[in-house]
């Protein structure tokens, strides 16, 4: 009876463990719409001096680019000493303020930062001067996280 006993409570730990672990195991995921679209990137630097500011190129109906926000930049933006990071959504008609205080078009400001696909991350100063090579596309999601990492890590060489 006592083996019994013990066979049926194994069978119904077993999976709440497993499922336990899972959770633990699989990425932090966070709404894309908690990342900030780029509205001021002049006031951005202001608010922000000597620190490398994250630029991500989007657009809608880029499923990559919904991947790299939930999975990658909005934990990231979670973290302590992240980076300011903001979103360049090509397919909004908002205007946005540039580095020079100029109103263009989301487009125009990633086109005059050589963000030309989506995605693409782009890591800046407060001029718009890129201190880091930009990483376009998502091709080794599971070096992804490293990627962006390191290049944070590189900029803020650069800056000091």
């Amino acid at each position: 009876m006592l083996s019994t006993l013990l066979r049926a409570s194994k069978k119904a730990i077993t999976p709440a463990l497993a499922l336990a672990g899972a959770m633990l195991l699989s990425p932090i995921s966070v709404q894309a719409d908690e990342l900030l679209r780029a509205e001021n990137l002049q006031k951005l630097a202001t608010e922000h001096p000597n620190e490398v500011i994250v630029l991500m190129v989007s657009a809608d109906g880029c499923s990559f680019c919904i991947t790299v926000k939930n999975d990658f930049l909005g934990p990231l933006q979670k973290s302590d000493g992240a980076p300011p990071i903001r979103i360049l959504d090509l397919s909004s008609n908002k205007p946005v303020i540039d580095f020079n205080g100029e109103s263009r078009s989301s487009t125009e400001v990633a086109n005059a930062l050589k963000g030309k696909f989506t995605p693409t991350i782009l890591f800046v100063d407060g001029k718009g001067n890129h201190l880091s090579k930009k990483i376009v596309g998502v091709n080794t999601p599971e070096f992804y996280g490293y990627y962006i990492d390191e290049a944070i890590k590189e900029s803020r060489q650069a800056l000091n």
